[in-house]
């Protein structure tokens, strides 16, 4: 007479253990690729605020906007204490704009933006773009859950190179 036995082998249960484990290591993986995507687009929200704002400024000011006060280079370290002051001419106006706008690119982590105005048959051309580096938050989290993971995120309105987006929008005032 034969035994019938019942329950799992060791080598059953160890199996099961196996594809448990590569599971859960995948899911791991989506989480942090999640939450990668997650800090890249609040990077890249606000780098859009940031280029909206300014655009509604200079559309407040267009005489300021076509002598071409607000053209240039900005940086997050751009402060000039306009606050409290009487600002008068649309240069004054400008000068004082971007000084808070520069103010506002320290949300990002090295933030700068530029203005490029152009006009031509009473239509000003206005290109704001506005740069940030997406390493800080791409670097802590490779380091500390993946080390061999490729840092490329998928986007939408910017482009990235070399660690560095860049938001770019163009409109006619």
């Amino acid at each position: 007479m034969s035994r019938r036995h019942s329950g799992f082998t060791l080598l059953e249960v160890l199996v099961a253990i196996v594809i448990i484990s590569l599971g859960m290591l995948g899911v791991a993986a989506l989480l942090v690729t999640v939450h990668k995507a997650n800090a890249s687009s609040y990077l890249q929200q606000q780098a859009v605020q940031d280029a909206y704002d300014v655009l509604d400024r200079m559309r407040a000011n267009l005489a300021g906007t076509q002598g071409g006060y607000y053209d240039g280079t900005y940086s997050s370290g751009v402060t000039t204490g306009c606050l409290g002051t009487t600002v008068q001419t649309p240069q004054q106006i400008a000068v004082c704009d971007t000084s808070q706008w520069g103010s506002t690119l320290r949300q990002l982590p090295a933030g700068s933006g530029t203005i490029v105005t152009a006009t031509a048959n009473n239509q000003t051309t206005v290109t704001v773009t506005v740069t940030w580096s997406d390493a800080p938050s791409q670097q802590t989290i490779e380091q500390s859950f993946l080390p061999s993971v490729s840092s490329t995120v998928p986007v939408g309105y910017s482009r990235r190179t070399a660690g560095m987006s860049a938001y770019q929008l163009t409109t006619v005032m």
